[in-house]
């Protein structure tokens, strides 16, 4: 008997282990699915409030800022996307944001006539551990401010 090599190759016929119609299919993207954004996997990359996907800066909880995170929508000249502060106990609260040079500042919100100018710069990508440092430094010095005028 005469054998004649055969032209057909395994994956044409679909045999396991060499592709065929048993080859692994090409996958997009999943979507829908929210990244990981903890301190351990974001470093100091605070992204903040992101109105398109509603999250927190969880790596500033996870450091112990213990209030209250709302996006913030005052007159305090920070960038866009900086956070409110507030708890219970607080007269004031404070806002979380960037400036223009790029350095992070927690500040009491505060309207210019009333002279209150209480700030800390956390300088540029701040830890997390910093800004809270910061949240409760500010917080002090806040304690015995009287609540604003409404």
């Amino acid at each position: 008997m005469t054998s004649t090599p055969s032209t057909q190759r395994k994956k044409d016929v679909g045999q396991a282990g060499n592709g065929g119609q048993f080859a692994a299919k090409t996958q997009s993207e999943p979507t829908g699915v929210e990244p990981l954004t903890t301190s351990a996997t974001a470093g100091h990359d605070l992204t903040w409030w992101d109105e398109e996907d509603r999250a927190y800066p969880a790596s500033l909880y996870e450091a112990g800022v213990d209030g209250i995170l709302e996006p913030y929508n005052g007159d305090y000249p920070v960038n866009d996307g900086a956070l409110r502060y507030w708890r219970e106990d607080m007269t004031r609260e404070l806002v979380i944001g960037e400036l223009e040079d790029g350095t992070t500042v927690v500040a009491v919100e505060a309207e210019p006539d009333e002279g209150i100018f209480i700030s800390v710069n956390a300088g540029t990508n701040p830890s997390p551990d910093r800004i809270r440092d910061a949240v409760d430094t500010v917080r002090g010095k806040a304690t015995n401010l009287a609540a604003p005028e409404s």
